[in-house]
């Protein structure tokens, strides 16, 4: 009844009906408040958003739709920022209802916020805001460009693109002809950087009918944008304008630089108004046919103005032909005339000089290079035609020996310079190759093991190390590492002191790497560098001398994690004896990672007592995993013999067969743990593998599935199934995770069953796994135990998205069966599913959610439609 009041009086006592405790008596007058939309109830309205019943909520925010007033607006917009999915989806629909130009100001600020989920329901609002009616947005879009930064400019820009109505860019360009030069170019920026078609139509459409001003603005966005496909459209227009739309048009194309102008440009050469912006034009373009022109103007006009642009035009184009029409000009009267001459023939000359004498040393170089060595007093007589700084040309001469396609090219500057001998020359090439980067590395790597560069080489080891320049020092460093040289182990040794962290740390590497018995010494004294340890741990125990590993125990009382662990690692590689009372106090370390690497360096020890070595054992396994049956097999059984008295240590030999990078040997691997028949083993080797680079993950899963051991896939069923006392203690949760992975990459057929029974786990955690497996699996088994799941009604939600991983055309019918869910979840991934699956037979059970209560149904099922629709 007091609805139907229209008079004020009725306002108070709906007010107080905001603070009955019947949530619908607050309900009902939140909606008749909003209704009536009166001012006076606004402050009652927007304390009632924060009510904490959620019908009370939606209404308040549904009554705060009714209202223009900039109360509202901030309300609702503090809604779309911070509230929850379903608030801010009914605050933008307020919104969208009061679509006021402050309304639509807010809702474009919120385009540019970085938030996905507020761009897409502000979009969203947006849309239906425009498409249903015409929109002035003049003076919001000039706000905009006034108040906000470029990103919010750009995002409202690209929404104003997907409306797709040309006449929103048209109204801006013409309001903005009017602002200052800081928002025209911050609207040309923008304008460049959206790369939209209907901008570019739009732009062009401002030049037939536009103003003065916004023909001009048309322009310069048309200069920032450089699309040669407008150059056609301004050499239309060039021709029916006033001189000073042409003068600006000429502007443009010359920023645009594209050769389709040069017609027009040569043209309006031959006029008497536009000589200076042509010429400048034609020099931005750098279009040869201009050259001829330019010229004939610099030696015909009377203008030393219109010289001086011919000038400034030439100078661009570095051609030598034209330096004798610009001498002539130093004997000019005119002082800036004479001086601009001196500053192009500055420009074009030296580089001219330069690269002819480049041109000159390669030529020389390839014919000092060739196979057939010249005789002595030839070689001398060739090198002294070369002018100029010698070494230095000599070092850009070789450069387009390197980079060069021919491979010999290399080849034949490394001959140039074995004969030349010339350390400076040598050097300074050096620096050259050094400042382009690693990229050039693996070419002079090949060339070098070819027995090509001799001198080039030893140059690079005796000056490179200690080289001034860092490029060259770690360039120099890469290459004895990559050749292995082990005598510049006397000149990599000075860098352990260098200042550079990284050197020193590389130079500790390849000291490691080369396995040099002369470097223990300064790498024990290494050790006294906190930030040195971990490199040198390694290095150490690559040269593998036992006398270094009390230095290294000491290091144990470090107290970082990592450097204890480290220790650790390089005392279990070095196995001396002597260590292991220091080894075994940290049986008792706080951190479990320390006390297991410390168990493994005792057992590790413990081991090398026993008469068999571990190189032995690498080497039987590298021959049990090798190409020929015979030896394969007494490699086998010669590690089954030596397993009988000692407990070998196969699984560091194998992990370091596997990441050899060789497929092939990485498939022996998995047919030896097959034959070897040990599940304990190939626990052990799982475990190890997970921690290792990606992509010798990957190459061991191919390995497992091509060769489908009848061992190794027993032993991954058990090890999914959780089989512990299969193990002896070697199994965790981590492990079974990994077997899963492996079976689901293998698309195991086998471990369907063993994935059945434990979907139905009541752990959530091993359930989901076990059904996301399935759907990787994807096999007719797979599929029948996934539609067992929905008929139970377990896990739905995992379900819908294991049968869109399978992406069979088998799961529509499961998927459509799963729309038919009450609950929410589960309809969204059962359509997410369908998107992935792409089958049209959906279409008709899709499209009855469009129509749904729920706005996320419903925008997900217009998801689906559009992808459905395109197959």
């Amino acid at each position: 009844l007091l609805g139907r009041l229209e008079s004020d009086e009725a306002l108070e006592p709906l007010h107080h009906a905001l603070k009955d405790p019947d949530p619908k008596c607050r309900i009902e007058a939140l909606r008749i408040l909003g209704e009536k939309g009166r001012r006076r109830s606004l402050s009652a309205i927007r304390a009632a958003v924060h009510d904490e019943d959620p019908g009370v909520q939606r209404a308040a925010i549904q009554a705060l739709g009714n209202f223009k007033q900039q109360e509202a607006i901030s309300t609702l917009l503090k809604l779309v920022q911070e509230g929850k999915e379903q608030t801010k989806l009914l605050a933008v629909q307020a919104l969208d209802r009061i679509s006021t130009p402050q309304a639509i100001y807010e809702l474009f600020r919120c385009l540019g916020t970085g938030s996905p989920d507020l761009e897409r329901i502000s979009k969203k609002a947006l849309l239906r805001i425009f498409r249903s009616r015409p929109v002035d947005v003049r003076e919001t879009l000039l706000r905009i460009l006034k108040e906000e930064d470029d990103a919010v400019g750009m995002a409202v820009f690209h929404f104003l693109d997907d409306v797709g109505n040309p006449r929103y860019f048209e109204r801006i360009i013409e309001e903005c002809a009017t602002e200052p030069p800081g928002i025209r170019q911050k609207l040309a920026r923008i304008f460049s950087e959206l790369d939209s078609e209907i901008a570019l139509v739009s732009t062009l459409k401002v030049l037939d009918k536009g103003d003065e001003g916004a023909k001009l603005l048309a322009l310069e966005i048309l200069a920032h944008l450089r699309d040669p496909r407008t150059v056609k459209a301004l050499c239309r227009k060039f021709h029916d304008a006033e001189w000073w739309f042409q003068e600006a048009i000429v502007e443009t194309l010359g920023e645009i630089g594209a050769p389709g102008a040069v017609p027009t440009l040569l043209e309006a050469l031959k006029g008497e108004d536009l000589h200076w912006p042509v010429l400048i034009a034609l020099g931005k373009i750098k279009d040869p046919r201009g050259i001829v022109p330019i010229l004939r103007v610099l030696a015909s006009h009377p203008s030393i103005r219109v010289k001086i642009a011919a000038l400034e035009a030439l100078k661009a184009f570095r051609e030598p032909r034209i330096l004798e029409r610009i001498l002539p000009l130093l004997k000019s009267p005119d002082k800036q005339l004479r001086q601009k001459a001196q500053e192009v023939i500055a420009a074009i000359s030296p580089k001219l000089i330069e690269r002819q004498n480049v041109e000159a040393a390669t030529r020389i170089i390839r014919e000092l290079g060739m196979p057939r060595e010249p005789a002595p007093d030839t070689f001398r007589s060739r090198l002294q035609r070369l002018t100029g700084d010698f070494d230095f040309e000599i070092a850009e001469a070789l450069l387009p020996l390197v980079f060069g396609n021919d491979s010999e090219d290399l080849v034949t500057a490394m001959r140039f310079l074995d004969r030349w001998e010339n350390e400076t020359a040598t050097l300074s090439f050096i620096e050259r190759v050094a400042a382009e980067g690693a990229g050039v590395l693996d070419r002079f790597t090949a060339v070098l093991r070819s027995g090509y560069g001799r001198f080039f080489l030893a140059v690079a080891i005796e000056k490179g190390p200690t080289h001034r320049n860092r490029e060259v020092q770690l360039f120099s460093i890469e290459l004895i590492k990559r050749l292995e040289c082990k005598e510049a182990v006397a000149h990599l040794l000075p860098l352990l002191d260098h200042p550079d962290w990284w050197i020193k740390s590389q130079a500790i590497e390849v000291l490691g790497l080369l396995r040099a018995g002369e470097a223990v010494g300064p790498l024990v004294r290494m050790l006294d560098d906190p930030d040195a340890r971990w490199a040198t741990f390694e290095a150490l125990a690559r040269i593998g001398d036992g006398s270094c590993a009390p230095a290294i125990a000491e290091c144990l009382n470090d107290p970082r994690r990592p450097i204890r662990i480290g220790a650790l690692e390089a005392l279990r590689t070095l196995r001396n004896p002597e260590v292991l009372p220091k080894i075994q106090e940290y049986l008792e370390d706080p951190e479990v990672l320390v006390r297991e690497h410390a168990e493994a360096a005792i057992q590790a020890i413990l081991q090398s007592q026993a008469t068999c070595t571990r190189k032995e054992i690498a080497t039987l396994v590298r021959d049990a995993c090798g190409v020929h049956l015979l030896k394969r097999e007494q490699a086998i059984e010669k590690l089954r013999k030596l397993s009988q008295h000692h407990a070998l240590d196969l699984i560091d030999p194998l992990l370091t067969l596997v990441m050899e990078e060789n497929p092939s040997l990485c498939k022996r691997v998995i047919r030896f743990l097959d034959t070897w028949g040990d599940p304990v083993r190939i626990a052990e080797f799982l475990d190890s593998v997970k921690e290792l680079d990606y992509a010798t993950i990957m190459r061991v899963i191919d390995g497992i599935s091509q060769e489908r051991g009848t061992f190794f896939v027993a032993t991954l069923l058990d090890l999914i199934y959780g089989r512990e006392e299969k193990f002896k203690g070697r199994y965790n949760i981590f492990l079974n995770r990994f077997a899963i992975e492996v079976a689901k990459q293998m698309r195991l057929a086998e471990a369907v069953p063993v994935l059945r029974e434990l979907s139905q786990a009541e752990e959530w955690d091993v359930r989901e796994v076990a059904i996301l497996a399935l759907g990787h699996i994807g096999n007719a088994e797979a599929m029948a135990a996934l539609g067992a799941l929905i008929e139970e009604g377990r896990s739905r939600w995992t379900v819908a998205e294991a049968l869109g991983i399978a992406r069979r055309r088998e799961a529509v019918p499961l998927l459509l069966e799963l729309l038919d869910v009450e609950d929410r979840n589960v309809r969204k991934s059962a359509l997410e599913s369908l998107k992935q699956i792409r089958d049209r037979t959906a279409m008709e059970k899709v499209r009855t959610f469009l129509g749904h209560d729920d706005a996320l149904l419903r925008d997900t099922a217009e998801e689906v439609l559009m992808v459905l629709e395109d197959v």
